[in-house]
């Protein structure tokens, strides 16, 4: 029985490890999206990222964003890039203008997804 339980928890102790390794090294870059602001007047949508990993994250102006599953091109970023892709420092946050869905009434529920080129994403719902 003591053979079991020591076999049992080192297997335990390599899978808990394993897990946490694999975390911490995917985790290195990450984005949160602070808020998002519907500008009807103007028909876009003002995205608020952050950079919340530990090094800088780039994002593409015409492949990372989607809204309502729909892929949307970058129309203008806050602070304005010098080039593409945006890259945004850690703890920055900026400002991404898309175009609003079409059909879009106020207080329509949204469905926002923003990728990194590297992978790291994020979606949020809301109104």
């Amino acid at each position: 029985m003591i053979a079991i339980a020591v076999v049992a928890s080192l297997v335990v102790y390599d899978w808990v490890t394993g897990y946490i390794g694999g975390t911490t090294t995917t985790a290195g870059k990450a984005i949160q999206i602070q808020s998002f602001a519907p500008m009807t007047a103007t028909s876009t949508l003002v995205i608020y990222v952050q950079n919340v990993g530990q090094g800088d994250v780039q994002i593409k102006q015409d492949q990372r964003v989607y809204v309502d599953s729909n892929l949307v091109t970058i129309s203008a970023a806050n602070p304005t890039p010098t080039s593409w892709p945006l890259t945004i420092p850690v703890g920055q946050t900026v400002g991404l203008t898309v175009p609003l869905p079409t059909g879009y009434i106020a207080g329509d529920k949204l469905n926002i997804k923003v990728t990194t080129t590297d992978g790291s994403f994020m979606t949020i719902t809301g109104t």
